[in-house]
This record gives structure tokens, sequence and C-alpha cells, in this order.
């Protein structure tokens, strides 16, 4: 799932992909105005309804990565720990854009992670290198998987870009709908 947001609408599309093959499935998209507007840490209230309209339009998936927030949130419910409770599926968050000031460094060789804990000691995600030699993504549980299974299939979905290939097709596919482009 990816989103794009155009003045006051926002455009969602979904990509299925076989696992581990990453062979596109089922692809659906969704288009809806802004109701809530966004704050930071707010998402889910901007784009759920959008996002909810999109995955039902597609035959239920075994489990959704989202980009940005899962339990790692101010209060422990973003984007993908929300939307993983209202559709009753296990859920991964992914995000480019560091979700922690401090973070420990990690040799260059792809797979390598750290797990992140807050405050109380708690894991809440981890820092991952998908791709040798590139930035490292920060990867976050959502709903109903561990920081260590999350880990492992956002590793086997990262074939060939730093992205995991779910989020990186979604997101071809919403600019293309956000542009025009419809969904061929």
């Amino acid at each position: 799932m990816v989103f794009s947001k155009s003045g006051e609408e926002i455009f969602v599309a979904c990509v299925t992909l076989s696992f581990p093959e990453m062979k596109t499935l089922n692809t659906g998209f969704g288009r809806g105005d802004v109701r809530f507007p966004y704050t930071s840490g707010y998402f889910a209230f901007s784009a759920g309804t959008t996002i909810i309209s999109a995955f039902e339009k597609m035959p239920k998936p075994d489990l959704i990565m989202f980009p940005g927030r899962g339990i790692a949130h101010p209060r422990k419910l973003g984007l993908a720990s929300h939307l993983g409770v209202l559709l009753d599926l296990p859920t991964i968050a992914c995000s480019k854009t560091p979700l922690w000031r401090d973070y420990p460094e990690l040799s260059t060789r792809k797979g390598e992670f750290v797990v992140k804990v807050n405050e109380n000691q708690t894991p809440i995600g981890a820092i991952v290198r998908t791709k040798a030699g590139v930035k490292p993504i920060f990867v976050t549980p959502g709903h109903k998987i561990s920081i260590q299974s999350a880990v492992r299939i956002v590793l086997e979905c990262c074939h060939k870009f730093r992205i995991p290939e779910p989020l990186r097709q979604a997101r071809i596919l919403a600019e293309r709908v956000r542009d025009g482009g419809g969904t061929k």
C-alpha cells in the first residue's frame, strides 16, 4: 500500500505480489478527499478510509506492508498498526526516513539489522540494511507480527532495490493513477 497526495485528494494504490517471487497478482486503487487535515502522528485519520476502500476491491492478502510507522510511533499506533487492527491482518511498516534520532551504525552488508528499543527497553523496530552499501530503512511491526518476522519478510522482498518490492510497485501505481494514467 502506498499513497500519493495531490491538493486535497489522496490516491492510494495496493499491489498484491506472490511471495517470495514478487510477481504481481492483483492491483487496486482508491481516491478520496482528505477530510481530516494531515497532522503528524495522525495519518490514519487522513487516509484510512481511502486505504480501506482500496483494500475492499481486492482479494484479502496474507500481510500488508505500509510506508511509515507501526508500533514505533509516539502513541504506539502508527498507520500500519491502526489499519492492521481495523483490517485484522498482519502489517509491517517501512520508512526510508529515520524514525529515531540516534541509532547505531550497521555494517555495509545486506541483511544486517539492529533492533531498536524504546526508553523502557521494549523492542519497537529495526534499522535494516536491505542492499549492500546503501542507506538502511526503518522497519517496525504494525499488527500481528514480530520484529524478527517483519525484518525477514522485508529482506526477502528487497530483490534489486533498497525499498521492498510491494511498496515500490504500489508507489509506481499510485503516481500513475494520480497523474491520470490509470492502472494499465
